[in-house]
């Protein structure tokens, strides 16, 4: 896999931030409103459902850009272990948790805006400290834990308050860190994005930049640029993740595997091996990574271009060229068609895309060679 382009992933980062700010805004003129991350328009056509699900996949897809790899598989693997060990208590999480507060609503709406850390500044600091007092994905980390560990259920949290009834964040933040060794890559997300004493030092103006440094005026604790930086990755990825799997958990799969499909081509060892390139969109290809799903192809003509069938995907059309003609004519001759199937993401890393008509992707996954029964609608 090629390095990750900072420039692609911050420019693609930031349209869909763009996206996610106009829904949370209401869609104002949305009649004019063009969709443009890569993708969204084809799977928007095809199944709202499926536009949901594509568009949930980026957070996901940015932390593990950003190196935080396995937090989302861990964090649901989490909620499965414990719904299997203690169902009807979880029940009672997922339904405490499935609408947020008007308070947390709030709250976020505060930091879903388009900063993004340029550096060791006053202003970075200070997005720190106040993404740490978002109360709600620190508060189900602490209740999913306590569950798994007791099978018991306090979404008061009475004994990490104190005596105001303020929940202490940073006993929590510890409590945390304790327990979640059986799952590596989340447990090491929580260990890099609560650190209290940062989080205290900004709230009460208690530190210097020096020399790329941030140093508490206590002399307790200093961080270099780098370190500071990972640690507000961390906490934004945590935070994101919780948020993610709301989404995640009330979402409904059922055959989206056939959705996702933005384009076809044809290729293969020259005319006398015709072969259907299929480009998928990765977190369609991960529901049915056989492609088991694909049996049939119907080839249709349609005044100059070839609309082509793959079995409950959308219809694609392209232009029937004339180094075309010979290999459809061996198509039709033959009622059988290999295939390969690409799982493609919008485009991050620094070699040269596909350039697709939604937009320039990036094989994420090896392709997936089948072959399917083919006909021609008359």
């Amino acid at each position: 896999m090629a390095e990750v382009d900072p420039v692609k992933l911050y420019k693609l980062q930031l349209t869909w931030l763009e996206h996610e700010q106009w829904i949370q805004n209401g869609c104002p003129a949305s009649a004019s409103y063009q969709l443009r991350v890569p993708g969204y328009s084809a799977v928007a056509n095809q199944d709202v459902r499926a536009y949901g699900y594509y568009r949930n996949s980026f957070v996901p897809f940015f932390a593990a850009a950003k190196g935080f790899v396995g937090v989302h598989h861990d964090l649901m693997s989490m909620v499965e272990n414990t719904k299997r060990s203690h169902s009807d208590v979880m029940r009672r999480l997922v339904k405490a948790y499935r609408e947020p507060t008007d308070f947390f609503k709030a709250q976020w709406e505060n930091l879903f805006d388009t900063f993004f850390c340029d550096g060791l500044t006053h202003q970075s600091l200070l997005q720190y400290q106040r993404k740490y007092e978002v109360e709600l994905p620190l508060r189900f980390l602490l209740n999913l834990i306590e569950v798994a560990r007791t099978g018991t259920l306090d979404l008061d949290l009475a004994r990490f308050r104190d005596a105001s009834g303020k929940l202490k964040k940073g006993v929590v933040a510890d409590h945390l860190k304790g327990r979640m060794r059986c799952y590596p890559s989340l447990h090491a997300t929580v260990e890099q994005a609560f650190c209290p004493r940062l989080r205290n030092a900004v709230g009460h103006n208690a530190y210097r930049i020096r020399d790329d440094m941030v140093i508490s005026l206590d002399g307790s604790f200093s961080l270099t640029e780098k370190q500071f930086i990972r640690k507000l990755e961390a906490l934004q990825v945590l935070q994101n993740a919780v948020i993610w799997l709301f989404q995640a958990m009330q979402a409904d799969y059922t055959s989206l595997e056939t959705k996702g499909v933005i384009a076809v081509g044809w290729g293969g060892e020259g005319a006398d091996e015709p072969r259907l390139i299929v480009f998928q969109l990765g977190p369609f290809y991960e529901l049915d990574k056989r492609v088991t799903w694909l049996t049939d192809i119907v080839l249709e003509r349609d005044c100059g271009q070839l609309r082509t069938r793959l079995n409950g995907a959308p219809d694609i059309l392209g232009e029937v060229t004339s180094d075309m003609e010979k290999i459809l004519e061996k198509v039709s001759a033959s009622g059988r068609l290999p295939f390969s199937l690409v799982p493609v993401m919008p485009c991050i890393h620094t070699h040269h895309p596909y350039a697709l008509p939604q937009g320039n992707f990036c094989q994420v996954a090896q392709e997936v060679d089948g072959v399917a029964n083919v006909r021609f609608s008359k």
